[in-house]
């Protein structure tokens, strides 16, 4: 817990101001938790309250929750090997995965001081990535049979997500039923795509053959990292048809990762070995 509450001071610099209007280049602030090799801010909701994860000093990751009166450490009773926070929804209701003692992914949610595991029947590992203000919740699983296939749960049921029997996961859904899927192209070689009731379509930036994106608000802005080769990632935001490049300056890689209807991201940015979170305003208040 000191080691999470130490990066409360941090908590009234990491905001800037960014015109998407203007095409500024954007002012990133960073958050790091002392000792911690990584840090990364994942998600966030409408009141600017952000999940995230760190490691300690063994490099074994905690999750966290950053908001205006502190930071509080949050860490599943099972997750020996590690637990991650992937975001968070406006009720306070944050989802996440953690490692349990032989290396398995679970997916939970977490809500009123309580956990709660969470994922499609039958499935050997899961995932989950995104929370929206009606408690759907997205993510991605293994079965028996090492199918790995993304999911949505509306509170009753699951909606299982492939796409041509190819790796996938559901990184996020928006309150206008606007779902992020994402899936392996290759080996280590992912494309996105953006799903509404009507069907999709794929993420395309000139020249890149990774795309990998993340989270999207109620405008449909979309976070998103893109390379043109597989050694430099690109960090940007969609916006309709724009595509803003939002590379930190001081570091090799930029992975944004949260945005909420605020147009406020969070992220995770790569100096040298160490990783290190962001939080920044992409318009003015």
């Amino acid at each position: 817990m000191r080691m999470l509450r130490a990066c409360i001071p941090y908590l009234a610099l990491i905001l800037a101001v960014i015109n998407t209007s203007a095409a500024q280049t954007p002012v990133f602030h960073f958050v790091q938790c002392p000792g911690a090799k990584q840090t990364a801010l994942r998600g966030l909701n409408n009141h600017n309250v952000a999940v995230g994860s760190c490691t300690d000093s063994n490099d074994l990751f905690h999750g966290f929750i950053l908001d205006k009166d502190g930071t509080t450490k949050i860490d599943h009773p099972s997750g020996t090997h590690g637990t991650f926070l992937d975001d968070i929804n406006s009720d306070g209701t944050i989802v996440g995965y953690y490692l349990d003692d032989l290396d398995l992914f679970h997916a939970f949610v977490y809500a009123n001081g309580t956990f709660s595991e969470i994922g499609p029947p039958n499935a050997e590992q899961t995932l989950a990535y995104g929370i929206d203000d009606l408690g759907r919740i997205t993510g991605e699983f293994i079965d028996a049979n090492g199918v790995d296939a993304g999911w949505i749960f509306d509170g009753k049921n699951y909606r299982v997500v492939h796409d041509n029997d190819l790796s996938a996961g559901v990184e996020d859904i928006n309150l206008n039923n606007t779902f992020l899927l994402v899936w392996e192209r290759f080996q280590n070689i992912f494309r996105s795509s953006i799903c509404t009731p009507a069907g999709c379509s794929k993420i395309d930036i000139p020249g890149a053959i990774d795309v990998r994106a993340r989270k999207i608000n109620s405008a449909g802005n979309i976070t998103l990292s893109w390379t043109k080769d597989e050694n430099k990632f690109h960090g940007a935001i969609l916006v309709g048809q724009r595509v803003i490049n939002v590379n930190a300056p001081g570091c090799d890689v930029t992975f944004p990762y949260g945005i909420n209807d605020r147009n406020v991201i969070t992220g995770g940015c790569a100096q040298g070995p160490t990783r290190v979170g962001f939080y920044a305003f992409l318009n003015g208040k």
